[in-house]
């Protein structure tokens, strides 16, 4: 299966936000579409959500193919489906941490357990600051310009995944974080 475009979470979170602002960066990069979804549980609502997503990336990226698609659902089983056929999957992080997040319920880390596909996770919940990605893949694929940020998983079809994590903008001391993890 040829897998097209970059597909991007949102729920109007500011970690949502800033991994709509990442998606864009990457699908214009990739010169490719970027399909802004919202899984929620009553469709009434997400209107108002994916018209202002819809107009910060039309803003931002003037000329980018961008569709937004409404799904009742939770998120990460709704996000898990539309990856199939994304060449990336992009979410925000709230950055609960070790505790807050396995109880109360993390998409990034339900859709990682779910997607076959590559995920691009964006910690940090402000909009603008400091922030993480982490890059998973299930194998040494050629993500495009996403690969630079990678760690090789194994051979292609090992079905190991690589995480690549790496810090983005100033820290409090004004040095820019990096890291690698696997």
């Amino acid at each position: 299966m040829t897998r097209r475009g970059i597909t991007v979470g949102v729920d109007g979170s500011p970690g949502s936000i800033r991994a709509l602002d990442r998606a864009a960066e990457e699908a214009s990069l990739r010169a490719t579409t970027l399909d802004i979804v919202y899984a929620v549980a009553d469709l009434d609502e997400a209107g108002p959500i994916l018209s202002s997503a819809v107009a910060r990336v039309r803003a931002r990226h003037p000329g980018l193919p961008v569709t937004a698609l409404a799904i009742e659902g939770r998120a990460a089983p709704v996000l898990a489906v539309r990856a199939r056929h994304a060449a990336l999957t992009v979410v925000g992080c709230r950055g609960l941490g070790t505790l807050a997040g396995p109880l109360l319920g993390s998409v990034s880390r339900r859709l990682a357990s779910l997607t076959t596909g590559p995920l691009l996770i964006v910690r940090g919940s402000l909009a603008v600051g400091p922030y993480s990605e982490e890059l998973l893949e299930p194998s040494a694929t050629d993500l495009g310009p996403a690969s630079a940020h990678r760690n090789a998983a194994g051979p292609t079809g090992s079905g190991n995944r690589a995480v690549q994590t790496h810090g983005r903008g100033p820290s409090a001391s004004g040095a820019t974080p990096a890291g690698r993890a696997q």
